[in-house]
């Protein structure tokens, strides 16, 4: 059993120039197999490819254009989806500091009364005092599981969701590497057919040691790579059709 899957257009990383592969920061490629004589397996690879460059009058330092979340969603034109890459967590811990400042003397005294039939008493506690000036810090901690990989199902398709967890990273704040999705497909006829699209949800500036530079900062630097040609206005997203159709299909 052959087939052959066309890509329209054909903008996946096979067709890349290197100089295109240079300035973009998110690539997508697909490839399809076949299960059964029904079932076709897809599998979409994403690459985050964050772009390094230098800026400086006296001393060039090194900045890197990147992003922290991509969403990406692959559509068919009919048929049903059995299955995809599911749900990917992990278990983070959370402390919340609240520093507090008195700006006016306060005293509490807590009284109790306690009464049973016709007896009662009334007792206080004991109180606290709080001066004007002093400052405390209130903590809460708690531990939750934050999903980092979230897939959604459209019926016709599948939509994951990518974003990085808050906290700060020990080796960097933005997305790089692979990324490797999975979705079966059974089509309604001898050629399967659909979209995929990948955006990303935010594009800023990192520093050299890959944290994020303000907002207004980063806003202001991608101006200027896009004035200089340094980066492609395209980057943020990638988006084509494609078509697996079987060679000995009478269709």
């Amino acid at each position: 059993m052959t087939s052959i899957l066309e890509i329209k257009p054909p903008n996946t990383l096979g067709f890349l120039t290197e100089r295109q592969k240079e300035k973009r920061i998110l690539h997508v490629d697909i490839d399809a197999d076949f299960n059964s004589s029904q079932t076709i397996s897809y599998t979409i690879d994403v690459v985050f490819d964050p772009s390094p460059f230098s800026t400086g009058i006296f001393e060039k330092v090194d900045f890197y254009v990147g992003s922290t979340g991509v969403n990406i969603t692959i559509d068919f034109f009919d048929g049903e989806v059995h299955g995809f890459t599911e749900e990917i967590s992990i278990s983070v811990e959370y402390t919340n500091d609240r520093l507090i400042e008195r700006y006016a003397d306060l005293t509490i005294s807590p009284k109790i009364e306690l009464s049973s039939g016709k007896a009662s008493m009334k007792t206080e506690v004991g109180s606290i005092h709080r001066k004007k000036g002093e400052r405390y810090t209130q903590s809460s901690a708690f531990q939750c599981r934050e999903a980092v990989l979230t897939p959604i199902d459209l019926g016709s398709g599948v939509r994951w969701l990518l974003q990085q967890p808050r906290s700060d990273k020990a080796i960097r704040d933005f997305l790089a590497g692979n990324l490797h999705l999975a979705a079966s497909h059974t089509p309604g006829s001898a050629t399967s057919r659909g979209t995929v699209t990948a955006r990303l949800s935010d594009i800023r500036i990192f520093d050299g040691e890959r944290r994020p530079v303000s907002a207004r900062k980063s806003l202001l630097m991608l101006f200027k790579l896009f004035e200089a040609g340094m980066w492609l206005t395209d980057s943020k997203s990638v988006s084509f059709e494609f078509e697996l159709q079987r060679a000995d299909s009478e269709e």
